[in-house]
């Protein structure tokens, strides 16, 4: 599943704006999908800039782009003087599921990182009648891996034709 997009008014970008938007790049804007309907966007150095309204209430306004930023679908952006937001112009990836959150990430490291509950403490704390059974030791080399058969390498078969005066082939 795609996550990188580039969005301009090229026809090698991945999602084009409409025709008409002189203002906007060629390659204009980087986009990666993070799902549950929020992007992380990038400038790709564009002449006339990528913007985002920002601010609250009253004193909401365009400010340029610096870096990248996190962005909601419906979040209002300007490509050069071309406002619109990733929901119009990336409407399935708007609705694209979350794909792995900061949260769950953290969470599932703690658990691979813990510690052993069957290592932990010695055996004078532990209680005469608790029994541990420690885990199988991994074998200090791995396993060889099947022998694979050798591959011959096919035949070339081809071979340079001849044609007569008729355009038949003709034979050696």
């Amino acid at each position: 599943m795609k996550t990188h997009y580039i969005i301009g008014r090229s026809s090698s970008s991945d999602v084009r704006t409409p025709s008409g938007e002189d203002t906007v790049g060629k390659k204009h804007l980087e986009v990666r999908v993070l799902g549950g309907g929020r992007f992380e966007i990038r400038d790709l150095g564009t002449r006339n800039g990528t913007f985002l309204y920002q601010g609250s209430g009253a004193t909401r306004e365009w400010q340029p782009l610096a870096g990248t930023r996190q962005v909601d679908a419906s979040d209002p952006i300007r490509l050069g003087s071309f406002a619109t937001n990733l929901g119009q112009l990336m409407p399935e990836e708007s609705r694209r599921p979350e794909i792995v959150s900061d949260e769950f990430s953290a969470l599932v490291t703690q658990i691979v990182d813990a510690p052993d509950p069957a290592s932990a403490g010695s055996a004078e704390q532990r209680h005469p009648d608790e029994t541990i059974k420690s885990p199988k030791a991994a074998p200090a080399t791995p396993p060889p891996l099947p022998v694979q058969p050798e591959i011959e390498p096919e035949p070339d078969f081809s071979i340079p034709l001849r044609r007569n005066d008729y355009g038949e082939i003709i034979s050696d």
